[in-house]
């Protein structure tokens, strides 16, 4: 029998576990509950969050956990405990199911302190047990109420110092207890419980009496299911929704240092920190923020792109100690933090017994080339060309940085799943990159043989010539370049590029390659509109 605790969060701003951490808003609630499900794994290992657009429930599943805090209701009591300590007051309802024990915590009436006593729609035992009978049993209990001993519980050992803040439904009971809610308890979509009400159904009762087979028919198996994992007749996981672990290294120095070379040394000591960090988790930094807090002024940011994960610390320390060179520094150090705020997995290959190392190494090292000259550089000056679905030539790339701030060109090589601090979320390589042959030339790259052959150098804006036609609307004979008479031996074409009316201007060119006397090959056009000939390029 599964026991489930639901922790119902008071509405409004929750505060953050972490004391520098602003308070949250209405869009970062949901990451302030993140992080207090994770300081709930003290009481168990299996956490999760309320599925819900502003959730405001934590479910704990603490099947046979009770006998480690002494029981149930003494658990229940420190996390009522502990969650006061840090200035929220919670509810807390134990039961047989996710659903159950969610319903009871936001629509249940609240036990009275007073031991035994009733409130409307619920009964408190002895033992803090939450009974809720039906009407016909309500008339039995005026009389004879309820004792402990009817409902299973731990004994005297398992009383709580909180019965106002928490219920318990004892196991296979669920059904009583559901009884007097209302169907909004159900966790149902508004438009079912419309419908409901319209037939003057109203609390859970009521809809228990209706034939299961008449309320799929007519709401939907959506219906039917939410009820059946309210009773325990359909397993409901806690969904486990935990933030992300941050990969984080911090050190205070005793004194204010302003050589470069201390100050190198001690992010070397960081490096090492968090590349074990990194590697316990079996992730890569892809973008790395180094902060240098000075004696004076404002702190000194520094941030590292990668082009692809890596947990290598003399890797990551070189690339650091580069940024640094450039960094200005205004006044002596007295505190240097190094976090990795994007990772990726980290690729591994298993070792060959035959191998041609360099083949082998290309893509490792040119990724370290990369890395170094981007860090001399500046990540702007280290460019490739990326191919566009263009059809007119001096549009059909543009040239992006090798390495990004974002980690943008590397969610390829990863399969796309890089977190932002470091998730776990992994993908399986394609067995190229498996083998160690990583496209390096971009995402887009065309299939071979789809295009004509084109120029190695391309004109940014077409060199308009003089061209000698065979025919008015044939194949060039010569050209004049720079003053220089070309005479063409060879010609391939024409190949036609348009481009769409929908671009405003469009264009409309017969292209050809030739090859002159002298060797020399160039990538000529004729305009459809006016006739005008251009040099767009040439192969050679």
């Amino acid at each position: 029998m599964r026991r489930i605790v639901c922790i119902a969060i008071p509405p409004g701003p929750l505060p953050r576990l972490a004391a520098a951490r602003p308070e949250p808003s209405e869009g970062g609630q949901r990451e302030a509950l993140l992080e207090w499900a994770a300081w709930c794994q003290r009481f168990s290992p299996t956490v999760g969050v309320e599925e819900s657009p502003k959730p405001e429930c934590l479910f704990l599943d603490i099947t046979g956990l009770d006998r480690v805090f002494g029981g149930e209701m003494a658990l229940a009591g420190k996390i009522v405990q502990d969650f006061a300590d840090r200035g929220l007051a919670v509810r807390v309802v134990i039961a047989d199911t996710l659903g159950a024990a969610w319903a009871v915590a936001r629509f249940g009436a609240r036990p009275s302190p007073a031991r035994g006593s009733l409130q409307p729609k619920a009964a408190v035992s002895e033992s803090g047990d939450l009974a809720v009978p039906s009407r016909p049993l309500a008339r039995r209990a005026n009389r004879n109420p309820l004792p402990a001993s009817s409902l299973p519980g731990p004994g005297p050992s398992d009383r709580c110092p909180h019965p106002a803040a928490i219920s318990r439904i004892p196991p296979g009971q669920s059904l009583l207890a559901l009884k007097h809610l209302p169907v909004e308890a159900l966790r149902l979509p508004r438009e079912t419980v419309e419908g409901l009400h319209s037939l003057g159904i109203a609390r859970i009762e009521e809809l228990e009496r209706l034939p299961r087979e008449e309320l799929s028919c007519r709401f939907g198996p959506r219906l039917v299911q939410r009820w059946d994992q309210a009773l325990g007749r359909l397993i409901e996981p806690i969904p486990v929704q935990l933030p992300p672990p941050k990969f984080a290294v911090r050190r205070e120095l005793e004194h204010p240092v302003a050589s470069r070379e201390w100050v190198a040394l001690v992010l070397e000591q960081l490096v090492a920190r968090l590349s074990e960090q990194l590697v316990g988790r079996g992730c890569g930094a892809v973008r790395l923020e180094c902060r240098l807090e000075c004696q004076e002024g404002e702190p000194v940011a520094m941030g590292v792109g990668l082009f692809q994960p890596t947990a290598s610390p003399r890797h990551l320390s070189q690339l650091a100690r580069m940024r640094l060179e450039r960094a200005s520094i205004p006044s002596p150090i007295v505190a240097i933090s190094l976090e990795a705020p994007l990772v990726g997995p980290l690729e591994h290959r298993q070792e060959e017994l035959f191998v041609d190392a360099p083949t082998r190494n290309r893509a490792r090292l040119l990724a370290i080339l990369i890395d170094r000259l981007a860090s001399r550089l500046g990540r702007r000056s280290v460019l490739r060309a990326r191919l566009l679905p263009e059809a007119q030539p001096e549009l059909a790339c543009r040239y992006d940085p090798w390495v990004s701030m974002g980690g943008g060109n590397a969610a390829g090589r990863a399969g796309g799943r890089f977190l932002q601090a470091g998730g776990e979320q992994r993908s399986r390589p394609s067995r190229a990159k498996r083998a160690g042959h990583e496209d390096l030339r971009g995402d887009s790259v065309p299939p071979r043989g789809v295009l004509p052959p084109r120029p190695l150098r391309l004109l940014r804006r077409p060199m308009a010539v003089s061209v000698i036609s065979v025919a008015p609307h044939g194949p060039p004979f010569c050209f004049r370049l720079r003053g220089k008479e070309h005479r063409i031996a060879w010609t391939w074409g024409p190949e036609r590029i348009e481009t769409g009316w929908w671009r405003g201007r469009p264009v409309a060119r017969d292209y050809y390659r030739v090859e002159t006397a002298d060797g020399h090959r160039f990538w000529l056009f004729r305009d459809l509109k006016d006739g005008r000939w251009f040099l767009h390029g040439n192969f050679a």
